[in-house]
């Protein structure tokens, strides 16, 4: 699974890219549609720049889905085993195993989405890798930077 998700992320790391970067588009770039942003995405970066801060993804998504697992894994044998809620419907006891683990990897998700977005945003030299731009958040803006900004977003989606 963690694999799948991995090779998933290179997929959907030119749309992401294009996502990310027409969100932070300048006053001058706001007209812009989402294929005109792929052009200039293309005319300034090349075939590379749809895929800024893909590494990060990668990994990162191997790591959520591993915790998502045992999240949920966590949460179904502690569900079944209360005796007031084996009388309970098995798909009240998925329905809430699915969150609970949903909310736990959102933990993970958030510091992970953050420097993504901040590395496709920027382009190419602001920063030399993913940790690198960790860095730069956490110095700039604390752990809180890191980990809080984004995680309402993240929780809620």
């Amino acid at each position: 699974v963690g694999t799948s998700s991995s090779s998933s992320s290179s997929v959907t790391a030119p749309i992401s890219m294009s996502s990310s970067s027409t969100s932070s588009a300048t006053a001058a770039q706001l007209d812009l549609s989402m294929p005109a942003m792929v052009i200039l995405i293309w005319k300034a970066e090349g075939f590379a720049g749809f895929f800024s801060g893909v590494r990060g993804m990668m990994v990162g998504q191997a790591f959520v889905k591993a915790m998502a697992f045992s999240a949920n894994n966590f949460a179904l044998t502690f569900l079944r085993e209360q005796h007031e809620f084996a009388v309970a419907s098995g798909i009240v006891t998925l329905i809430l195993a699915a969150c609970f683990s949903g909310f736990v990897t959102s933990f993970i998700v958030a510091p992970v989405e953050r420097i993504k977005v901040m590395m496709q945003a920027s382009g190419k030299s602001l920063y030399k890798n993913e940790f690198h731009c960790a860095e730069a958040v956490i110095r700039n803006e604390g752990w809180e930077g890191l980990f809080g900004r984004g995680l309402g977003a993240t929780i809620a989606r």
